[in-house]
């Protein structure tokens, strides 16, 4: 209505309104894209890895709700993961690898 009203022709609408509707419906990558997108992934996991054993730099959320800078550490054979806080190296939490699950926040 606001395009319409500023004078957008139908034309250019329409071809929006159909890029619209391609986004919605998604697709199916292709299998170069596949190829990609499992090399980006691979190479993402060994440099997350990597870093994770010398102390990867995080922030922590503590229960209080206040941002906590922090280290992330990864045992030599990959079996447990381990937070402290990057000020006084107090531990946060040590989980075994197999039990970790990801989660995401925006701050």
């Amino acid at each position: 209505k606001v395009a319409q009203s500023r004078g957008v022709p139908d034309q250019h609408l329409q071809k929006l309104r159909d890029q619209i509707e391609f986004i919605k419906l998604g697709r199916d990558l292709e299998d170069e894209e596949l190829q990609k997108a499992n090399e980006l992934t691979v190479e993402s996991t060994r440099r997350f890895v990597a870093s994770c054993f010398g102390g990867r730099s995080i922030m922590h959320v503590a229960s209080s709700g206040k941002r906590v800078q922090a280290l992330c550490y990864l045992d030599p054979a990959i079996r447990e993961i381990k937070v402290v806080e990057a000020q006084n190296n107090a531990q946060v939490c040590c989980i075994p690898l197999m039990r970790a699950q990801a989660c995401a926040a925006t701050l």
